[in-house]
């Protein structure tokens, strides 16, 4: 859980900061972020330890059976500190090495925003992905793009891209790959649009090349540079609102932002410090020099985002 007290990801609408007893008498209750209907008196424990020890700024080492609840148990914790008004915490990270209990987490998040009192916000959350899983182009085999070359195609085209910004607009590029389109279109030879995720972009399928110059660079990243405010918060970038969408996983990144025409994994990136909570492998904190696309570098956003957290 990250607790940089620069922020506080807790309201007194829709926050959890219901009054109640659960880590003491005056302070929030977390029994409505859990996400079924009475917890095991070993859950119960589990996290009111929980609760304690992060407050205290310790570290706690759970160990249970499969089956026992841990992972509702910890998220339970986390989302309550998170919503706590009167809490520094600003998001639960969770870190596995293995898919299945990554889908285990995906999956007690749904079961919790699914439980929710009506009058309260979804709890925000993503799953992070490296670029493979998200880039437009690898998941349409489109663009001389596919699994053996995802990552150094990508870092070649967004350097590409920013390079070209020095002699045009990042927003005319997006706009010159839309216009391919268009004249396709008109000369009745039939625009191809590039799919992924089952939604169309406004992109051809072929990587586009810059007016004269004949420079290939990526229309998506051009579009999230485009819409990247010069003075503030790269969340502006972010081409739909995900405070009512719950999880958030890579198929809906895709979807949202690839259709909108914006870079999916630059879209992730740009949402890092504004969900609630995060789920990924390990690689995702740890591991940026061998993964230098990971969010949260400047290759994976076109932004350093750097921020305090532990596991």
């Amino acid at each position: 859980m990250s607790h940089d007290a620069e922020e506080s990801s807790g309201s007194g609408d829709g926050s959890g900061a219901s009054v109640g007893r659960g880590d003491g008498a005056d302070g929030p209750d977390w029994r409505p972020i859990f996400g079924h209907d009475e917890p095991y008196d070993d859950q119960i424990d589990g996290i009111e330890t929980a609760v304690e020890t992060a407050r205290e700024g310790g570290f706690l080492a759970l160990e249970g059976a499969c089956g026992t609840g841990k992972t509702m148990l910890a998220l339970t914790a986390g989302i309550h500190l998170v919503r706590d008004p009167d809490s520094t915490y600003e998001r639960v990270f969770v870190l596995t090495s293995v898919k299945q209990q990554l889908r285990q987490f995906e999956e007690d998040l749904r079961t919790i925003n699914g439980n929710l009192p009506d009058d309260w916000h979804p709890i925000s959350a993503m799953t992070l992905v490296g670029k493979a899983d998200v880039c437009p182009y690898n998941l349409a085999g489109a663009g001389g793009i596919d699994e053996t070359n995802v990552y150094e195609r990508c870092e070649g085209l967004r350097e590409r891209t920013r390079g070209l910004t020095d002699e045009t607009t990042a927003d005319s590029l997006a706009a010159q790959a839309r216009s391919q389109q268009v004249g396709l279109g008109d000369s009745g030879s039939g625009a191809s649009y590039l799919e992924a995720a089952s939604e169309p972009t406004p992109y051809p399928r072929e990587m586009p090349e810059a007016g004269d110059s004949g420079v290939e660079y990526c229309p998506f990243y051009a579009q999230y540079l485009a819409d990247l405010p010069e003075d503030g918060d790269p969340v502006e970038a972010v081409p739909f609102d995900p405070t009512e969408l719950g999880l958030i996983e890579s198929e809906d990144l895709v979807q949202l932002s690839a259709g909108h025409g914006a870079c999916p994994h630059s879209v992730m990136g740009a949402l890092l410090p504004h969900v609630e909570v995060l789920v990924g492998n390990y690689y995702h904190a740890f591991g940026e020099s061998a993964h230098p696309g990971s969010p949260g570098t400047e290759g994976g956003t076109g932004r350093t985002n750097t921020r305090r957290a532990a596991a």
